[in-house]
């Protein structure tokens, strides 16, 4: 027989003793993991599609200048996948910092909830036992 519910013990200070969690839930966290999994292959595939469509649609070979040096002549769709290549990798080095500095201040909140926490069952044990 399946079983639906179970019972789980939390036995850390101030946590209200045990919660009824259902073995449901778990599957459906497993799904949906395994769904955004399948989603994010599939935008991959298809991006790898475009640009194959893209570079065999855009042929015409076209030379780069940079002001300072002149690249060889390669395919007008070359150019345009490499531009938004290294936009992306710029992008996502400029979030990089932004995103370590959240991370950081999430650490530190956490601790400081971990510490009040503590703080705050320390008091009502205090209490209890007047």
């Amino acid at each position: 027989m399946l079983e639906l519910w179970s019972y789980s013990v939390d036995s850390r200070p101030g946590s209200g003793g045990g919660k009824l969690a259902s073995n449901g839930d778990q599957a459906l966290t497993n799904a949906m993991h395994f769904l955004q999994k399948l989603l994010s292959l599939a935008l991959v595939l298809g991006m790898l599609l475009i640009g194959m469509l893209f570079a065999l649609q855009n042929t015409e070979t076209v030379p780069l200048d940079l002001l300072i040096i002149q690249l060889p002549e390669r395919s007008v769709a070359l150019w345009v996948l490499l531009a938004f290549s290294v936009g992306a990798i710029a992008g996502m080095v400029a979030s990089s910092g932004v995103l370590l500095k959240l991370r950081k201040d999430l650490f530190s909140t956490r601790s400081q909830l971990q510490r009040k926490s503590t703080e705050v069952d320390k008091l009502r044990s205090s209490g209890q036992e007047t």
